[in-house]
Parts: C-alpha cells; sequence; structure tokens
C-alpha cells in the first residue's frame, strides 16, 4: 500500500509563529544578508551567525548597529537578546555590519577576509564622508 502525504501548499516561509523572525543585514560591501534568529538570540549570536557565513576568523572586531528612534546609529549589545534591543528600532528593523574596533597595524590581523572588510569599512567612511 503506498505512503500518501497530504501537505497543505504554501508559497512563503512564515517564520513568525515558530517564534523565530528575519532580520535583514547590511553587509560592508553593501549586499543585504538575511539572518534567520529567534527570540532568544542574542546580539553575539547574531555577530557570529554573520561571521561564520561569511568566514571571518576574527569576528572580536566587528559589531552590529542599527538605527534608533532618534535617528542615530546605536551598537548593539552582546548580552542582551536582539528582540529588547530592537523595539527601539525606528518601524523598519535595519542593522548594519560594521568594524567595531579599529586596531593600527593592519598586518596584525591574521585573517586575510578581516583584513578586507576592514578595508571596505574604511571605503565606505571615505565614500560617506565620515573619515576626513
Amino acid at each position: 500500500m503506498p505512503f500518501a502525504l497530504r501537505l497543505k501548499k504554501v508559497r512563503r516561509y512564515d517564520v513568525a509563529r515558530k517564534n523565530l523572525f528575519l532580520l535583514p543585514v547590511q553587509l560592508l560591501d553593501n549586499t543585504i544578508m538575511e539572518c534567520t534568529m529567534n527570540e532568544t538570540s542574542t546580539g553575539l549570536d547574531l555577530l557570529h551567525h554573520i561571521a561564520q557565513r561569511l568566514t571571518i576568523g576574527e569576528c572580536q572586531y566587528f559589531g552590529i548597529k542599527f538605527i534608533n528612534r532618534h535617528m542615530q546609529y546605536e551598537w548593539l549589545d552582546s548580552n542582551l537578546p536582539l528582540k529588547e534591543q530592537l523595539h527601539n528600532c525606528v518601524s523598519e528593523v535595519f542593522v548594519k555590519f560594521s568594524v567595531r574596533f579599529y586596531i593600527r597595524n593592519t598586518s596584525q590581523l591574521k585573517d586575510d577576509f578581516t583584513r578586507y572588510q576592514f578595508f571596505l569599512q574604511l571605503r565606505n567612511e571615505i565614500i560617506e564622508g565620515a573619515l576626513l
């Protein structure tokens, strides 16, 4: 006797009912990475998730920032849950992966991709006029 499954066809993946949410993250090359996080995930979990997907070996130099209600960038706290921090966002949640701690000599960086991310950060700051 053949085994038959009757599945309901759904065209979208609804993560909200499983205590998960999609978080769009702007990377340093201005591409968007969508990260699926659960409601207990912290800022450190998100940072490690991004570092793993980008294969960054030295993630201690990076951080995640978001735009708060006062239209200013604010760094995510690595120990607090994301849901608790991102409720202070403007209407649409949008976070940026960014260099948080600079070092004087980039030759101290062991990973070439980490060095490349530093280059992208400096390039973006020069283009935006933040670095004069």
